[in-house]
């Protein structure tokens, strides 16, 4: 299978119904997702009597991301994740970074940016940006996953591939390494796509 081929069948712009869990905490919500001309990625999010909340991760053409916007979506997340137990170092913050790293990788094409990648047994080993993805596949999904360090991970996955496109998205940060077995992630936003 060809793994580079897959990557663009990952959606990230459109509108469907999406999920975000922090440990025992979810929120479900309607959203619509663009990808505008200046590189500015925006999910506007409607969450069931709370109302609109936005977040727009700018100019993804560049690896840091600048100040300012609208961004009561990720100030939902950084409070949350402020008072949750255990790994402290997850933050609202780190969460973005990685989502926004990870969306720069898969949408690398349309943002004319470069990885290096090469075959390794299964798998697509990639450099971008001095960071290693590996990207992978099973009968009907791809997994990309990213080690941040030791301890911490991030996984993006699309979900059940029907004509040119993979009709759900996860972005997953776990705490632990990689190989230690199924666990429950820190962090969770699954996005389900409508066609």
């Amino acid at each position: 299978m060809d793994l580079e081929a897959l990557l663009p069948a990952l959606k990230l712009t459109g509108e469907g119904r999406g999920r975000l869990a922090m440990d025992k905490k979810t929120y479900v919500f309607g959203y619509e997702a663009v990808l505008k001309e200046n590189s500015d990625w925006v999910l506007a999010i409607s969450v069931p009597l709370q109302g609109e909340e936005v977040l727009i991760l700018k100019d993804l053409r560049s690896k840091k991301s600048p100040d300012g916007g609208d961004r009561n979506f990720e100030t939902r997340i950084n409070d949350e994740l402020r008072h949750r137990s255990g790994d402290q170092a997850v933050t609202g913050e780190s969460f973005l970074e990685e989502f926004r790293g990870m969306l720069r990788f898969v949408l690398r094409e349309k943002l004319q940016l470069t990885a290096t990648c090469k075959r390794i047994q299964e798998a697509l080993e990639c450099i971008f940006e001095e960071e290693v993805y590996r990207v992978s596949s099973t009968n009907n999904e791809i997994i990309i996953r990213r080690q941040i360090d030791e301890k911490h991970y991030v996984e993006m996955t699309g979900q059940n591939l029907t004509g040119p496109i993979f009709t759900r998205n996860n972005f997953f940060l776990f705490a632990g390494a990689a190989d230690a077995g199924k666990r429950q992630p820190v962090v969770s936003l699954e996005l389900f796509w409508k066609e």
